[in-house]
């Protein structure tokens, strides 16, 4: 529904700013837009490495930088839009007190977030690890085939490190050669 209100303001706002300058002169406006969010992506992306290499070597967060590159790149998303809504927006986020205020709130959201973040384990090994068997002993595998969830003509295979696994036949399975 959000993005149809948005579709519905941009095509009014080309329908407004058309009437008023004239269609060249909208599409030239449209055209400069897109090539100024090309710039504006490759400056900001440019920043936006230079900062994450940056900290990467200092071994500090890149935060300021790093969320001033992004909101570059964000800014030349939205000149890149067709319409004049988007280009608005754009341009306030080009604006230094709008870009503190955006970049305040993308930190409480980030942060609030991190605090959500949950690990779920469902069982087995630890995240990382294998859990095979300890050395010199051998284990066991089902080789079977798996239909709708339930393990079909199922056979026990015994694995012992350094060997290859016995084949075993299923029934109504034709040998391979």
């Amino acid at each position: 529904m959000t993005v149809l209100l948005l579709m519905f303001l941009e095509i009014a706002s080309l329908l407004i700013v058309g009437s008023w300058i004239g269609v060249g002169w909208t599409l030239l406006l449209l055209l400069g837009g897109f090539v100024l969010g090309l710039a504006l992506i490759g400056r900001g992306g440019r920043a936006a490495m230079s900062a994450v290499n940056q900290a990467a070597r200092s071994r500090q967060v890149a935060d300021d930088a790093l969320t001033g590159g992004f909101l570059t790149v964000v800014a030349g998303v939205l000149l890149m839009i067709p319409g004049f809504v988007s280009d608005l927006a754009a341009v306030a986020l080009l604006l230094p007190p709008v870009r503190t205020l955006v970049r305040r709130r993308m930190r409480a959201w980030a942060e609030r977030s991190a605090t959500q973040v949950r690990v779920v384990h469902l069982g087995g090994p630890p995240p990382g690890m294998w859990a095979g068997p300890e050395p010199g002993r051998s284990s066991g595998y089902v080789d079977g085939t798996v239909v709708d969830g339930s393990v079909v003509d199922a056979a026990v295979t015994d694995v012992t490190p350094g060997t290859r696994p016995a084949i075993t036949r299923h029934p109504g399975e034709h040998p391979v050669a």
